[in-house]
């Protein structure tokens, strides 16, 4: 299947999302690795994705249509942040190109790895 060009603009900026995400997710490991040792250091725990939205709505590299969208939070049972992303395409448009791809992206670029589980 040949990639259209709206397409290859989504899975370019959900790259860049995934490369800033990767970066405010060691920051905010290390975060905890600090309070971990010390609990009561005077610091809050991260919330990586948010600061990753913020990051990217600041460089102007959010789709027009979500710019003005505040980010929406979510967490695991145990209060720590889990990124969350929304593609939308057109009807017809290759949702399903796209989530493969996506997939395939946050194992190797954001995991850096090329196994895991994944429940479709």
């Amino acid at each position: 299947m040949r990639e259209l060009e709206y397409q290859t603009r989504v899975l370019d900026t959900f790259n860049d999302y995934l490369d800033v995400l990767k970066d405010r997710k060691t920051k905010a490991d290390k975060v905890a690795a600090l309070l971990a040792v010390d609990p009561d250091l005077d610091v809050a725990p991260q919330d990586f994705a948010k600061k990753a939205w913020e990051d990217m709505k600041a460089a102007g590299k959010l789709p027009q249509s979500r710019a003005a969208i505040p980010f929406s939070e979510r967490f695991d049972g145990c209060t720590r942040p889990v990124p969350n992303v929304t593609f939308k395409v057109p009807t017809a448009g290759g949702k399903t190109f796209i989530a493969a791809n996506a997939v395939s992206r946050v194992m190797g670029r954001y995991l850096n790895q090329n196994t895991g589980f994944v429940l479709w």
